[in-house]
């Protein structure tokens, strides 16, 4: 059980359940084909920014950039 898409990347199945009911189930190439609740959190998780982008997002602009080594530019 998972509930992060990236936890189940190598799997071979996929279940889908709603309120303890199997709703979809299926090769997760299968229920990314079914549009169904799988694919809309599939589209959501493929369309946000990384952590990583998320950090360097949440930065200010001084601080995003090259870093330089023992004071050397």
């Amino acid at each position: 059980m998972a509930h992060r898409l990236s936890s189940i990347r190598e799997a071979d199945k996929g279940i889908v359940l709603e309120q303890r009911r199997v709703v979809e189930r299926g090769s997760l190439a299968e229920l990314k084909a079914l549009d169904g609740f799988y694919a809309e959190l599939w589209r959501r998780h493929a369309s946000e920014p990384s952590p990583r982008e998320k950090a360097c997002e949440s930065r200010p602009a001084a601080a995003v950039g090259s870093r330089h080594r023992h004071g050397q530019r």
